[in-house]
């Protein structure tokens, strides 16, 4: 009896420790439930407040980008309006105060925080525009055409427990940009500077347009038969023609402007000095605050000068009269002036001041000095206004109603592949009336040579960062189409900033087929070459056209801006902002 005792009591010993472990696991299980239920919890709070702030930072958005639209419509005005609330805010948009519970709270009516209420969401919104010198400054928009910067946070209503308060707020930056359409202005050529005008090339004109070659810095070489039936601007250099590169246009320079081998300008001549000679001529007037000197058998200009000083030699002659603020002298026998003269000194072999003169008009010395402009023959033409240089950005969405086509694979390789690609990305975009191309992930580039051509059937931007255009390749459409061949220059500082790798060729028998209008931008050299004819304009950091290439001017314009300014387009504006990016960002 006593081992059966001594037994029982063993297995009560044993039960209890099973129950003691029951209960540990059974604890273990309990507490781990515990934490996976707060876990969760807590996840989906963090979840249900990053939703939260999300939505009140999109809210804050669309509440100022209304406001905004509203102030483009009345032309952004410097006071607030019924309407336009961001001069009065000076820009800031705050309806939030930083959350110190988990439901943030906002100021109501009332003298104390402790009549705050929670709002439907809590939001702040900062206003900043792009100035015109490439930074952001804050406060609202002062014209049409500047894009607008919204950095945004919003609260949730409920924020996360659990330590989950990652989601607590939401920080978001929206670029927005006017919506354009398109300008069709500009000069023919702009470029920034040139490596010259050449070999054959030409400009003509296409109906009653009248075309523009524009040089913004830099002295300019005209030579080797190039033929311009455009006026010939170059804003900051000398311009010398030369080699029987003829323009049927005006020439302005802003520098000495000269002309030898027998060349031509049709029209009128401005520069701070000119100099003529080698049977050479101008068929209009010329002014100029500097000196002129005509020289040698065949040299004339043909209309009427005004100028600092004259001087006429080796039979060169002036047809028109002569306003002369210094001396005018002619070391011609048989013919110096065709009109009257006024200058402050005058000498040629047969005046002596009582007797006849190699002049065929009246002849005026006004010893003290002779007046300043307009002078007998009008004052200069005003200067041409010259676009500055436009560094156009990366930024596709400025494309109004165009599809985004991101071009990769083997469309980046393959004309047919691209081809194929733009023609569906049209098919499948409704209401698009074009399609932005956008190559810059290509490595090569828009590439077609060979035999390849590229259809376009459509307008079409393409943005790249090489352009090799040759062989026997093409563009090709089955309607007129305006094709827009674009490097983007991502540095804002009024020059042209090549991005890595830029080039742009165009050579060979490369050709656009007839309809086909083209626009080339580029802040890299544009060679234009080897007999190739283009319809359209060119917008380069350096031009040259040469080889017999030729260029028939037809305006198509860049959208977002003005071509003959190179400011904001603010004409064409359209309507509602659209937006140019959208990000988020850290607190």
């Amino acid at each position: 009896m006593a081992a059966l005792r001594q037994k029982d009591q063993s297995d009560r010993g044993y039960a209890l420790v099973s129950v003691i472990g029951v209960i540990l696991v059974c604890g273990i299980v309990l507490a781990l439930m515990g934490t996976m239920v707060a876990s969760a919890l807590g996840a989906s709070t963090s979840t249900r407040a990053g939703v939260q702030s999300r939505g009140a930072a999109d809210q804050g958005v669309a509440v100022v980008t209304a406001d905004i639209d509203k102030g483009a419509a009345a032309g952004f005005p410097a006071s607030p309006t019924s309407v336009w609330r961001c001069p009065a805010l000076a820009g800031n948009y705050d309806n939030s105060v930083a959350p110190v519970s988990p439901t943030p709270l906002v100021p109501v009516p009332g003298p104390t925080p402790s009549t705050m209420a929670a709002p439907n969401s809590v939001y702040k919104v900062t206003v900043q525009h792009a100035g015109s010198d490439g930074v952001w400054h804050p406060g609202c928009p002062t014209a049409l055409g500047q894009q607008v910067k919204l950095e945004a946070t919003g609260w949730a209503q409920q924020n996360g427990i659990q330590g989950r308060s990652d989601q607590d707020s939401a920080h978001l930056e929206v670029v927005l940009g006017p919506s354009h359409g398109l300008i069709a202005d500009g000069p023919a050529i702009f470029g920034y500077s040139t490596g010259g005008l050449a070999g054959g090339g030409s400009l003509v004109e296409v109906g009653s347009a009248s075309p523009d070659v524009v040089i913004q810095t830099g002295n300019v070489n005209c030579s080797g038969a190039f033929y311009s039936n455009a006026d010939l601007v170059v804003e900051g250099g000398d311009l010398a023609i030369s080699g029987s590169c003829n323009v049927t246009g005006n020439v302005w320079a802003s520098g000495a402007v000269s002309l030898s081998g027998g060349v031509k300008v049709s029209g009128s001549v401005v520069g701070s000095s000119i100099t003529v000679d080698g049977s050479s001529h101008i068929d209009g007037s010329a002014w100029t605050p500097g000196a002129v000197s005509i020289t040698g058998g065949g040299s004339y200009i043909g209309g009427s000068l005004t100028a600092g000083s004259l001087t006429l030699s080796g039979s060169g002659q002036l047809h028109g009269g002569a306003w002369i603020f210094g001396a005018l002298q002619c070391s011609n026998w048989d013919y110096c002036v065709g009109g009257n003269v006024t200058a402050k000194t005058y000498t040629d072999p047969r005046y002596t001041g009582t007797t006849s003169s190699s002049t065929h008009g009246t002849i005026t010395v006004t010893a003290p000095g002779v007046p300043s402009s307009p002078g007998a023959y009008g004052s200069a033409p005003s200067a041409p206004v010259v676009p500055t240089w436009i560094d156009y950005s990366s930024d596709t969405s400025v494309w109004s109603g165009f599809a985004q086509l991101d071009v990769s694979g083997a469309a980046c390789t393959s004309a047919s592949s691209l081809s194929t690609a733009i023609a569906n990305k049209l098919a499948s975009t409704a209401g698009a009336t074009g399609v932005v191309a956008d190559m810059l992930g290509c490595s090569s580039g828009l590439t077609i040579g060979g035999s390849d051509a590229v259809a376009l059937n459509t307008d079409v931007v393409f943005y790249a960062h090489q352009y090799n255009l040759a062989g026997s390749g093409k563009f090709t459409s089955t309607r007129g189409s305006r094709v827009w061949l674009i490097t983007p220059d991502d540095v804002p500082d009024h020059q042209p900033t090549p991005p890595a790798g830029c080039s742009f060729n165009i050579g060979g028998a490369f050709t656009f087929q007839s309809g086909i209008s083209a626009f080339i931008y580029t802040p890299c050299a544009a060679s234009i070459g080897s007999g190739i004819h283009i319809s359209g304009q060119v917008f380069s950091g350096n031009v040259s056209v040469s080889g017999s290439a030729s260029v028939s001017y037809t305006a198509i314009g860049l959208a977002g801006y003005d071509l003959t300014t190179g400011g904001p387009d603010t004409a064409s504006y359209t309507g509602p902002l659209v937006t140019v990016s959208r990000r988020n960002t850290a607190g």
